[in-house]
């Protein structure tokens, strides 16, 4: 199995270590999985869906969907150690974040770890773990 994959797999058994967060895939062919509470969302009357993994051939794409204000970008850059997308001159190489911020409905932080530059990096780590808290906290009912 690749890197990419496997990453995917720790990301999926973190979110799911917490009640009432479930991820499944929702198209086999693209490789895209939904990241659902079961017990509802704090923000979201009418769906469940609170974020999305994208696994693709050289890059894995993770979208996490939460109230808005709970985060600013210096925040999620601290807690993902990630520079910002509009931060960098190549944004296809490196990874990096690009969070949606002070929206109107929900606030979005897209994760994006392209295989060549997340070496070491481990969605285990403590300040990923700290964030990926703090959504679901907020998210779940």
């Amino acid at each position: 199995m690749n890197s990419i994959q496997e990453k995917r797999k720790v990301f999926s058994r973190v979110i799911e270590s917490h009640r009432n967060c479930q991820v499944f895939i929702s198209n086999e062919e693209k490789q895209i999985y939904n990241i659902v509470s079961t017990s509802g969302l704090s923000w979201k009357e009418k769906s469940y869906k609170w974020g999305k993994i994208f696994v693709g051939t050289n890059r894995l794409r993770i979208d996490l969907d939460y109230p808005v204000s709970l985060f600013n970008e210096e925040e999620l850059k601290k807690f993902t150690q990630l520079s910002l997308k509009k931060e960098l001159s190549n944004k296809n190489r490196y990874s990096h974040i690009n969070p949606t911020v002070e929206d109107t409905k929900h606030d979005v932080v897209r994760i994006i770890l392209y295989k060549t530059s997340y070496g070491s990096m481990t969605l285990h780590h403590h300040r990923f773990v700290q964030c990926f808290k703090k959504i679901i906290n907020a998210n779940m009912l």
